[in-house]
């Protein structure tokens, strides 16, 4: 009985793209798979990657190596529902794509960059923990790597260890051409037309609780800070701008 109940489920994987409301999605989909799902630990894989790929010069691009290993086993394995924080890979969406649904959620890229701060500047939260201000953190190249999460999650990571300005036009277009491949995309701002969408394609009640929540909830910034991080945000803000656009055109003529 219980296999005939999971054969009927949907094969989702969730990309999570950290502080866009994802935990909290991820937890509703998963009281649908029972046991049958397979969610990448995000500290154990950073501690891993450390220790694996010493002479990766890009920290970031080592973890998510590690992290497509675990994807793509789990996907070899028929795990119906996989989820985790790791970038688009290409080859395993060819691969994959006819048998898992991808889906992912956006947030607005300066509250996000906000919020990942604040959750980063708690030694307790589990984060990629720092102790810089907010104000010397945005003059950093991990300032920088902060407010470009969808640039890099979905065109791929640098693979220099200071950060990597070349071709951000093309890494842009390539980030919007990749979202564009995604089943489903939800906006943490619209949670109820995400939930529609989620029922409509795949049948089943998502019940969202807030997890994660940052310790500041509503946090002061000084102007020139907001500006700052505006602009570093800026490849981000172009495709979220983007994405949103196209998903009001494909509502509206829907």
């Amino acid at each position: 009985m219980l296999n005939n109940w999971l054969h009927n489920k949907p094969r989702i994987f969730f990309m999570h793209v950290p502080k866009t409301g994802g935990t909290s999605v991820n937890s509703a989909i998963r009281k649908h798979y029972g046991r049958q799902f397979y969610c990448i630990d995000p500290i154990q894989t950073r501690t891993m990657a450390k220790l694996l790929y010493k002479s990766v010069p890009c920290v970031d691009k080592g973890t998510y190596l590690l992290r497509d290993g675990f994807i793509l086993d789990a996907m070899t394995r028929n795990i119906p529902y996989v989820s985790g924080h790791t970038h688009f890979n290409q080859d395993i969406w060819q691969r994959y794509s006819d048998k898992y649904a991808y889906i992912t959620l956006l947030r607005d890229p300066v509250k996000r960059y906000i919020s990942a701060y604040f959750f980063d500047s708690n030694p307790k939260s589990g984060g990629s923990y720092t102790d810089l201000n907010l104000s010397d953190l945005i003059e950093t190249d991990r300032g920088i790597r902060l407010g470009h999460f969808y640039l890099n999650y979905f065109a791929g990571f640098p693979l220099k260890k200071n950060y990597d300005f070349n071709n951000l036009s093309e890494r842009i277009e390539m980030a919007k051409e990749n979202i564009l491949k995604f089943d489903l995309v939800g906006f943490l701002e619209d949670l109820e037309h995400f939930k529609a969408q989620f029922k409509k394609q795949f049948g089943l009640n998502l019940r969202i609780p807030h997890k994660n929540k940052s310790s500041v909830s509503k946090p002061q910034i000084d102007s020139h800070c907001l500006e700052k991080i505006r602009e570093i945000c800026q490849p981000d803000r172009e495709i979220y701008e983007f994405i949103k656009s196209d998903r009001l055109n494909k509502t509206a003529f829907s």
